[in-house]
């Protein structure tokens, strides 16, 4: 018996850093695939656009640019006007600390997988604006005040 855990409906946004020519041809690749793109499992088919296009600037700074790409019954829903959203990215640098995970590939090998330990790092939330928020967020850690989005309608 195993066990399988798959998030329905999600939206995640990630990004890639590197050499122009690199991310050229990585999106090229993604925007014309040899074979059908799938998000770990042949069965998990991404919908909508996979790549957002190529940005000028840092990883961190175009993400904190980009808008907010949640449903739009999600964002409806949400009603605050600025949302934080967590910002997770690899390590760099050898002293930076973070949450370590062991799943960084070392072999594919069905009969002996093996992985090895990599460093992921929390950054100050991204905030993005909610264009259907009508009320604005409680600062963060302050308590949770369930009335005020009644208060809103």
């Amino acid at each position: 018996m195993s066990y399988r855990y798959y998030l329905a409906d999600a939206v995640f946004v990630a990004g890639l850093e590197a050499d122009a020519t690199l991310l050229d041809g990585i999106h090229e690749a993604v925007n014309s695939p040899a074979f059908p793109l799938y998000l770990g499992r042949r069965s998990c088919p991404p919908t909508g656009i996979v790549s957002l296009g190529i940005r000028p600037g840092t990883l961190a700074d175009v993400l904190r640019q980009e808008k907010w790409h949640a449903s739009e019954h999600h964002q409806r829903r949400t009603r605050v006007k600025r949302v934080e959203l967590p910002f997770v990215r690899d390590a760099v640098n050898a002293g930076e600390r973070g949450d370590i995970i062991r799943d960084l590939p070392l072999s594919f090998d069905p009969e002996r997988r093996e992985y090895d330990w990599r460093t992921m790092v929390h950054e100050p939330a991204v905030v993005v604006d909610n264009p259907f928020g009508v009320t604005d967020a409680p600062p963060p850690g302050s308590a949770h005040e369930p009335m005020t989005l009644l208060e809103a309608r």
